[in-house]
């Protein structure tokens, strides 16, 4: 008969790694051992949870069924958005994609982005372990395991003894939803910033300028003569990803409201070139992404308007820090401005 799978709460689990003890960190067979004693306890001490074991020797201890479809493999869904909660197993939490749970241990970081990300799976991008438990999941589905240090590599093998003789790693329990799996991440990106329009646009998808860019005029210019090469003009921009929220600003305010470390606001420096992609930004003049350049590339003088683009014209799989997730969609607000003030 199956045990309680109802989802564990982060207090709940605490209780849980708050008595763990850290695994040792001689050979292999020593940590083994140890990981092995330190489960027979909690087993006796938390029997409403599953500790079920996975094929390479995970320990479940709760999960919830998902109502969609089964994990493909690796080569048929590559990708996969979660949200996830890892504990170290002296019960800190070192990373967390829940906003609520940054709130309830009070380290929430206004600049970071909170929600599912996107992990690539094939490449080894993901830890074996967290791999072995995806494997028997569904897309909705919940899982919380303690998973051994040997499992938490990029590396693969095809037994458990082999990861034991071969890997060294933390023991951390993962806690962690599927949102859904990805077979194309272009595909993906298109469609959420076609939602996006469809909600808060005027236009069509058929309204791009070049593949995964569209530009919205919010004031005209003063002039339509295009600026020539090597001119000065000064912005106003605020940058947010399609859920709304600020990453960066030039303007005081939208800052301070979203909570942003800056010292100091004013509109910078934008110097114009040949090329789009020959725009630079600041006294420094240096190089922005693709997507802004074109932006700007698409205004005049003292005009206002807003893009949104993919993240191929963005910082595409690797995100930026902890503000822009990867294959991240991000939507620039500019305004030319006149040049600040001494």
């Amino acid at each position: 008969m199956k045990k309680n799978t109802i989802l564990l709460s982060a207090a709940a689990l605490l209780l849980i790694v708050g008595c763990a003890r850290e695994a040792n960190t001689g050979k292999n067979d020593a940590s083994k051992r140890a990981f092995d004693a330190w489960v027979k306890v909690q087993q006796n001490k938390h029997p409403e949870y599953l500790w079920r074991q996975s094929s390479l020797g995970c320990w479940i201890l709760a999960e919830k069924q998902g109502t969609g479809e089964l994990l493909g493999s690796e080569d048929e869904y590559p990708y996969i958005r979660y949200e996830l909660t890892r504990y170290n197993l002296k019960g800190e939490v070192s990373n967390t994609t829940s906003e609520a749970l940054a709130h309830k241990l009070n380290n929430y970081d206004p600049t970071k982005y909170y929600g599912p990300s996107i992990s690539y799976r094939t490449n080894y991008s993901i830890e074996a372990g967290v791999e072995d438990l995806l494997s028997e999941m569904r897309v909705g589905g919940y899982m919380a395991a303690v998973i051994p240090g040997w499992l938490m590599v990029s590396k693969r093998y095809s037994t458990a003894e082999e990861y034991i003789a071969n890997c060294e790693g933390e023991n951390v329990i993962y806690e962690f939803k599927v949102v859904e799996q990805i077979e194309d991440t272009d595909k993906w990106e298109l469609d959420s910033i076609y939602r996006y329009l469809a909600r808060n646009e005027k236009i069509a998808p058929s309204d791009s300028l070049k593949e995964g860019f569209y530009y919205i005029q919010d004031k005209a210019p003063s002039s339509t003569k295009a600026f020539s090469s090597d001119t000065t003009v000064y912005i106003n921009y605020t940058g947010r990803l399609l859920n709304g929220k600020v990453f960066d600003t030039t303007i005081e305010k939208t800052g301070k409201d979203a909570g942003l470390k800056k010292t100091s606001y004013a509109p910078v420096k934008i110097t114009w070139a040949t090329e789009y992609d020959e725009i630079r930004m600041g006294s420094d003049a240096t190089s922005v992404v693709d997507g802004f350049a074109y932006l700007l590339w698409q205004m005049k003088a003292y005009e206002k308007g807003h893009a949104i683009f993919w993240s191929k014209l963005g910082y595409k799989y690797s995100g930026s820090g902890n503000s822009i997730p990867a294959w991240s969609p991000l939507i620039f607000e500019v305004e030319l401005v006149d040049a600040p003030k001494d």
